[in-house]
């Protein structure tokens, strides 16, 4: 990448980027809160900011957390992705298509074989609203991220388009690669290629993981003194 990319950046959209992704983790972080009593916010900022989002949870909390995140942004790219295939003729919204239609079938199977393990989690339709809606307000600033990271490179962007990149970039981050690679940045090309791409890459995947290196090793050593104790 040359030092020309770089120079012709505005600064200030990339920390605004930046910031509305880091606040995806916050409100993350809030909802493990309130679906899991017993553990501490600090602990669930602890959790996710490591992308540890398995530690310190019983298995039914982390299955509904999975299922919020997998079923609510997959259902939605699907709708999306038939819109733009049909109104459109935008033939590369059928890898969106296919990749959603398959995640969300298999977790609902998954879901249905496991439904058991649910018990353990006491929640009634006002919890579901709540918890619906932190997963999509997680979706609107992550997808606020990505149309802000168009704008530090200088590509004017609408907003429903950025939302529909995000989602497009979920449902086929399934690429067994390091985070999603190649799908994640195939997603947001479907809609938008360009360098914009490059950007957000770089601040959803190398920034975030470099910012929160400190949860992660404060979660390693928390869990090393847990097994030294359980010795």
């Amino acid at each position: 990448m040359s030092l020309e990319f770089f120079l012709n950046v505005n600064f200030i959209y990339v920390i605004l980027s930046f910031s509305a992704l880091f606040f995806t983790l916050i409100i993350s972080s809030v909802r493990l809160s309130l679906l899991s009593k017993e553990l501490r916010f600090v602990d669930s900022l602890t959790i996710w900011f490591s992308s540890q989002n398995n530690s310190g949870k019983n298995f039914a909390i982390v299955l509904y957390e999975i299922l919020l995140d997998v079923l609510v942004p997959n259902m939605l790219a699907l709708f999306f992705a038939l819109f733009y295939l049909v109104a459109e003729r935008n033939l590369y919204c059928i890898l969106p298509m296919f990749s959603s239609t398959l995640i969300v079938t298999l977790w609902v199977s998954i879901f249905l074989r496991r439904r058991r393990n649910f018990s353990d989690v006491k929640l009634n339709i006002l919890d579901h609203v709540i918890f619906v809606f932190l997963t999509l307000l997680k979706i609107v600033f992550a997808s606020f991220s990505v149309f802000l990271a168009y704008l530090a490179v200088g590509v004017n962007i609408e907003f429903t388009r950025s939302l529909v990149a995000y989602l497009f970039a979920l449902s086929l981050g399934i690429i067994p690669l390091p985070a999603g690679s190649i799908g994640m940045e195939v997603g947001l090309s479907i809609i938008k290629p360009g360098v914009g791409v490059v950007l957000w890459r770089i601040l959803a995947y190398y920034v975030l993981t470099l910012i929160c290196l400190p949860f992660i090793l404060n979660l390693s050593k928390r869990l090393t003194i847990r097994r030294s104790l359980n010795k």
